[in-house]
């Protein structure tokens, strides 16, 4: 499948029994993904661990992803930094009643993207910022609880943090920097405020 991707006939679906059966052979090229989203990824979801998607295109999984709710917790230092991602960035300015509710609270809703994997000879060709976008899209107009950002522990390695932050994600603190997963979100505010701009 070496053609252009055609994003028109690109499908999400929910990761059912059959369609796991054929992730045995999908691989990215982590091996700690594939293993997951080959042997434990059903299970998981079945569980409720998270909800397990596959992306169909042309009757192939070309990727998988998992969504779960999250909270995103700030520690005081941060605070600041992540006011300002939410608030002082859109294209509306600061809402001040918004900004003194922020204040009181450091504990936000979220959805987490837990896994995010594209198949190895499709990478590169903007299959994830087009889940990224699905995610974010969904959860803009998603109206049943709240949700303030998506998040992601990103796997701590350059390709993969430079993926992220091309997409708006951002670090969240400089305490993980050597650890095995670097903690990332992305403000849901910020879109709210250009879509009400731009309408």
């Amino acid at each position: 499948m070496a053609e252009k991707i055609q994003f028109s006939k690109i499908n999400f679906k929910f990761l059912n029994e059959d369609h796991f059966k054929k992730m045995s052979s999908f691989s990215c090229g982590n091996n700690n993904l594939d293993v997951f989203f080959q042997k434990e990824v059903f299970i998981c979801s079945q569980c409720h661990m998270f909800s397990a998607y596959y992306v169909l295109y042309e009757n192939d999984i070309v990727a998988a992803f998992t969504l779960a709710n999250d909270s995103l917790v700030i520690e005081y230092d941060d605070k600041t930094d992540v006011r300002n991602s939410m608030s002082e960035n859109a294209p509306l300015g600061k809402d001040s009643l918004y900004d003194d509710y922020f204040e009181t609270m450091n504990v936000f809703p979220a959805i987490n993207i837990g896994h995010l994997a594209v198949k190895s000879d499709l990478q590169s060709q903007g299959i994830g910022e087009y889940i990224l976008n699905y995610v974010i899209y969904t959860f803009l107009n998603y109206s049943t609880a709240g949700c303030l950002f998506v998040t992601v522990d990103a796997l701590n390695n350059s390709r993969t943090n430079n993926f992220y932050c091309r997409n708006g994600f951002i670090f969240q603190t400089t305490k993980d920097i050597k650890a095995a997963t670097r903690r990332m979100y992305f403000p849901l505010n910020i879109y709210r405020k250009i879509n009400e701009f731009s309408n």
